[in-house]
């Protein structure tokens, strides 16, 4: 007979897992020992916090859960900042924690910590396995509330002699496809015929596309675009919907919301219909709720009933999959006689509006001055690397930086979300790189941010994960200066450091590491980053930038 272990693995080897992201301790050590001989790769990093950043990251790349694994107590405390980031961003992420045997239990042990009390707020399901022969039962149903509905992530317990008894007969088969449903929701006929109508009345209309678009198994990028070509529809992206559409597409209206570009915020402001889909309406993607004419009308598109006209009433809610919901809107549409002239004329005053910006952007994008100009580095990163290179972005000023240039589509744009912990690039950036190592990966972080997590850098060269790493290094938290001077008058409390040599640091943890002070030298540090990864070598470089540039609209966002 096999022990609960080994069954744990044989049901995730089954469902086609392919990394576990962890660090072991004494009770997840039967787990461990299974996992030994078995082909999911194990990564180990330095501090279990990076293995939940690592495991969302998964999740928001490939569509399937990610998982991590902890040992009790501090080992699963430190996951709560990554389990809390999936539950915000509606990420499947499953998280297995080890726990003192139930003999010893309530007793004071060492490391002794109620995780179902800890975990229960941030998770979709949260549960301790106690029955050997429930492994599979309880594991379909992990799997299945992950991934269903609104995604999100999923913890389990599971105390260490849980982990060495007999499993004994299971209660349920390893088969999943008789424990998950099939198909997808999508909105009844009349309601599809009735969007279609609004949409083909509509004279400014707008797509407002959120991560429910992206970060899901049935994504609707594919219709998202579709759509938009169908009835000359201006796409609109939120944060975590940033790629769903390609940034270079004609009908892009861009990135809105929270220090997004005038213009862009103006152009959804005028729209006279709003087609939102998998977005929450969040305060980051409309701007502290500015974004949003309180006249204009609202289709919304969610799988989370609660979300519907939770922050603006709507003309139309549908609780559905966006993508089945779109494939239906589309067939209705292609059957009407479609005149998008009146249209066309919306989409040709964004584009003006957008040359204007381009030629307003350029003479700083391209300015020589020093400290070198965020907008600068940004400016030479996005004509770097033109193409087949994921991004992973970080917190405060670096949240917003990355996405006013370059070329972004579909999951090229992989962030820390709503939530916005702080080091969350560095981590993210491993575990896509792990998943498409034909690709550069590009993380872009924060002085701040790389302190928090810089060693996984150690995780990146152990296991030959070749990333680049671009610290914006302003030496302050940037965005909480910024908040400080146009808030607090220039009280900077809290807010400013001085930060060791990072590229230094980088070599001793055995990555190619150069600091950068000139912008004329961003482009060949850029050029020997890129051949150091071409030879299996983690690369960082620490780019000293501005301290006193801020995001466009932040004096009027706190002033």
């Amino acid at each position: 007979m096999v022990d609960v272990a080994r069954a744990i693995v044989k049901y995730l080897e089954n469902e086609g897992v392919e990394y576990i992201f962890g660090l072991p301790g004494a009770q997840t050590c039967p787990l461990y020992d299974a996992l030994y001989d078995s082909h999911i790769k194990n990564i180990l990093v330095r501090h279990e916090q990076c293995a939940a950043y690592m495991a969302d990251a998964y999740a928001k790349l490939t569509g399937k859960p990610g998982l991590c694994l902890a040992t009790t107590g501090p080992g699963a405390t430190n996951l709560v900042t990554g389990v809390y980031l999936s539950f915000t961003d509606s990420t499947p992420t499953i998280f297995i924690t080890g726990q003192n045997a139930t003999s010893v239990l309530d007793k004071g042990w060492m490391q002794e910590c109620d995780h179902l009390s800890l975990f229960k707020p941030i998770t979709k399901w949260n549960t301790t396995l106690l029955e050997p022969s429930r492994v599979n039962e309880t594991f379909h149903k992990i799997f299945r509330v992950a991934q269903e509905g609104r995604p999100g992530p999923v913890h389990v317990d599971i105390p260490i002699n849980v982990f060495q008894a007999e499993a004994g007969q299971q209660t349920q088969g390893l088969d999943a496809r008789y424990h998950r449903p099939q198909g997808k929701p999508c909105a009844d006929p009349a309601v599809i015929t009735r969007i279609a109508a609004l949409l083909l009345a509509a004279q400014r209309p707008v797509m407002l596309v959120g991560g429910g678009t992206i970060y899901t198994t049935n994504p609707a990028t594919a219709e998202i675009i579709e759509l938009a070509e169908l009835l000359a529809l201006p796409v609109a992206m939120t944060f975590n919907g940033f790629g769903a559409i390609p940034t270079g597409h004609p009908l892009c209206l861009g990135r809105v919301g929270m220090h997004a570009l005038p213009w862009a915020n103006e152009h959804l402001y005028e729209a006279d219909l709003i087609l939102a889909l998998g977005c929450k309406f969040s305060s980051t993607g409309t701007n502290n709720y500015k974004a949003i004419n309180k006249e204009t009308k609202i289709v919304q598109v969610d799988i989370d009933p609660d979300r519907i006209g939770k922050n603006y009433p709507v003309e139309v809610g549908v609780v559905g999959d966006v993508r089945s919901t779109l494939q239906a809107l589309i067939a209705v549409l292609k059957r009407e006689a479609i005149d998008n002239s009146v249209r066309e004329q919306f989409v040709e005053s964004i584009k003006t509006s957008k040359q204007k910006w381009e030629a307003a952007w350029a003479p700083i994008a391209t300015s020589d001055q020093i400290p070198i100009k965020p907008q600068r580095l940004i400016h030479e990163l996005s004509k770097f690397f033109v193409r087949d290179t994921i991004y992973t972005g970080d917190s405060g000023n670096i949240h917003y930086w990355p996405t006013y240039e370059g070329s972004f589509g579909p999951k090229t744009w992989i962030n820390s979300g709503a939530a916005a912990p702080m080091g969350y690039a560095l981590p993210a950036a491993i575990a896509c790189k792990l998943v498409k190592p034909e690709q550069n990966v590009v993380a872009i972080i924060g002085d701040g941010g790389f302190a928090m997590t810089c060693q996984e850098l150690a995780t990146a060269v152990q296991h030959e994960n070749p990333i680049i790493v671009i610290i914006m290094n302003n030496n302050s938290l940037g965005y909480i200066q910024h908040f400080q001077k146009v808030a607090f008058k220039e009280r900077y409390s809290g807010s400013l450091f001085k930060n060791p040599d990072f590229a230094l640091m980088a070599q001793a943890f055995g990555c190619y590491g150069e600091r950068v002070s000139e912008p004329g030298a961003i482009r060949p540090a850029l050029q020997r980053a890129y051949e150091a990864t071409r030879n299996g070598q983690p690369a960082v470089l620490d780019v000293i930038i501005d301290p006193d540039e801020m995001l466009p609209g932040f004096v009027e966002l706190y002033s």
